[in-house]
Protein backbone atom coordinates (compact mmCIF):
# COMPACT_ATOMS: atom_id res chain seq x y z
CA UNK A 1 0.00 0.00 0.00
CA UNK A 2 1.33 3.67 -0.82
CA UNK A 3 2.11 5.65 2.54
CA UNK A 4 1.54 9.07 2.20
CA UNK A 5 3.62 11.77 4.27
CA UNK A 6 1.64 13.77 6.60
CA UNK A 7 3.53 16.40 7.00
CA UNK A 8 7.21 18.25 4.98
CA UNK A 9 9.03 20.54 6.44
CA UNK A 10 12.12 22.91 6.73
CA UNK A 11 11.38 24.08 3.32
CA UNK A 12 12.40 21.41 1.32
CA UNK A 13 11.86 17.51 0.67
CA UNK A 14 12.02 16.34 4.70
CA UNK A 15 8.81 14.07 4.69
CA UNK A 16 7.52 12.66 7.86
CA UNK A 17 5.00 9.48 8.02
CA UNK A 18 3.18 7.42 10.72
CA UNK A 19 4.49 5.23 12.72
CA UNK A 20 4.17 1.70 11.11
CA UNK A 21 4.23 0.40 14.84
CA UNK A 22 0.73 -0.31 16.22
CA UNK A 23 1.27 2.09 18.88
CA UNK A 24 1.38 6.09 19.57
CA UNK A 25 4.82 7.62 18.43
CA UNK A 26 6.55 10.71 17.42
CA UNK A 27 6.67 11.01 13.46
CA UNK A 28 8.90 8.88 11.71
CA UNK A 29 11.32 10.38 8.95
CA UNK A 30 12.44 9.87 5.17
CA UNK A 31 16.15 8.64 5.95
CA UNK A 32 16.93 9.60 2.67
CA UNK A 33 15.52 13.07 2.77
CA UNK A 34 17.33 13.84 5.89
CA UNK A 35 20.45 12.96 4.66
CA UNK A 36 20.26 14.97 1.67
CA UNK A 37 19.28 18.13 3.88
CA UNK A 38 22.29 17.22 6.52
CA UNK A 39 24.33 17.58 2.94
CA UNK A 40 25.96 14.29 3.86
CA UNK A 41 28.53 13.08 0.70
CA UNK A 42 26.48 10.97 -1.50
CA UNK A 43 28.74 7.84 -0.49
CA UNK A 44 28.48 8.17 2.71
CA UNK A 45 24.47 8.49 2.68
CA UNK A 46 24.68 5.06 0.73
CA UNK A 47 26.98 3.17 3.41
CA UNK A 48 24.23 4.80 6.23
CA UNK A 49 21.78 3.48 4.08
CA UNK A 50 23.56 -0.06 3.68
CA UNK A 51 24.02 0.05 7.14
CA UNK A 52 20.84 1.13 8.76
CA UNK A 53 19.05 -2.78 8.76
CA UNK A 54 22.30 -4.20 10.45
CA UNK A 55 22.39 -1.54 13.14
CA UNK A 56 18.85 -0.51 13.94
CA UNK A 57 17.18 -3.92 12.95
CA UNK A 58 13.37 -4.18 13.26
CA UNK A 59 13.80 -0.11 14.53
CA UNK A 60 13.69 1.10 11.09
CA UNK A 61 10.57 0.36 8.12
CA UNK A 62 10.56 0.34 4.29
CA UNK A 63 7.38 1.23 2.77
CA UNK A 64 5.76 2.34 -0.39
CA UNK A 65 5.65 5.60 -1.62
CA UNK A 66 4.27 7.27 -4.78
CA UNK A 67 8.37 7.38 -5.82
CA UNK A 68 9.32 3.62 -4.83
CA UNK A 69 10.60 2.13 -1.49
CA UNK A 70 11.67 4.59 1.02
CA UNK A 71 13.63 3.71 4.30
CA UNK A 72 11.95 5.35 7.84
CA UNK A 73 13.44 5.61 10.87
CA UNK A 74 11.86 6.90 14.73
CA UNK A 75 13.23 10.60 15.73
CA UNK A 76 16.07 9.22 17.79
CA UNK A 77 17.67 8.21 14.84
CA UNK A 78 17.38 11.40 13.42
CA UNK A 79 18.96 13.28 16.47
CA UNK A 80 21.86 10.85 15.94
CA UNK A 81 22.38 11.93 12.36
CA UNK A 82 22.21 15.82 12.96
CA UNK A 83 24.53 15.85 15.73
CA UNK A 84 27.76 14.73 13.69
CA UNK A 85 26.57 16.44 10.32
CA UNK A 86 26.86 20.04 12.10
CA UNK A 87 30.06 18.74 14.29
CA UNK A 88 31.36 17.96 11.03
CA UNK A 89 30.40 21.76 9.38
CA UNK A 90 28.28 20.31 7.11
CA UNK A 91 25.16 22.24 8.11
CA UNK A 92 24.43 25.24 10.91
CA UNK A 93 23.59 24.38 14.63
CA UNK A 94 20.28 26.08 13.51
CA UNK A 95 19.17 22.91 11.24
CA UNK A 96 18.50 21.13 14.26
CA UNK A 97 15.43 23.49 15.33
CA UNK A 98 14.55 23.50 12.10
CA UNK A 99 14.48 19.83 12.21
CA UNK A 100 12.74 20.06 15.69
CA UNK A 101 9.48 22.66 14.52
CA UNK A 102 9.10 20.55 11.19
CA UNK A 103 8.64 17.25 13.36
CA UNK A 104 6.33 19.21 15.73
CA UNK A 105 4.49 20.46 12.55
CA UNK A 106 3.98 16.62 11.64
CA UNK A 107 3.30 15.85 15.19
CA UNK A 108 0.38 18.49 15.52
CA UNK A 109 -1.06 16.42 12.42
CA UNK A 110 -1.17 12.99 14.53
CA UNK A 111 -2.35 14.08 17.69
CA UNK A 112 -6.52 13.27 18.16
CA UNK A 113 -8.85 16.18 18.09
CA UNK A 114 -10.92 15.57 21.36
CA UNK A 115 -11.07 17.20 24.33
CA UNK A 116 -9.89 16.44 27.65
CA UNK A 117 -6.69 15.60 29.01
CA UNK A 118 -6.56 12.56 26.24
CA UNK A 119 -4.03 14.60 23.42
CA UNK A 120 -1.77 14.74 26.61
CA UNK A 121 -1.97 11.68 27.42
CA UNK A 122 -1.41 10.89 23.39
CA UNK A 123 1.65 13.09 23.32
CA UNK A 124 3.39 11.34 26.63
CA UNK A 125 2.68 7.80 24.82
CA UNK A 126 4.65 9.19 21.86
CA UNK A 127 7.43 10.05 23.73
CA UNK A 128 7.71 7.26 25.83
CA UNK A 129 7.28 4.74 23.11
CA UNK A 130 10.17 6.62 20.99
CA UNK A 131 12.50 6.95 23.55
CA UNK A 132 12.14 4.45 25.89
CA UNK A 133 9.79 1.71 24.03
CA UNK A 134 12.70 0.88 21.48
Amino acid sequence: MIQRPIHSGNGCRLRFFRSPRLRPELPWHAVSDLLEVLAYPIEVQLDLLRGLRTGWGRRVATIAVSGGPIVIAPNPFAIELIAPAIEGQLVTPEIQDEYRHAATEALLELIPNIAGDAPYRFLDACHHNSWLGQ
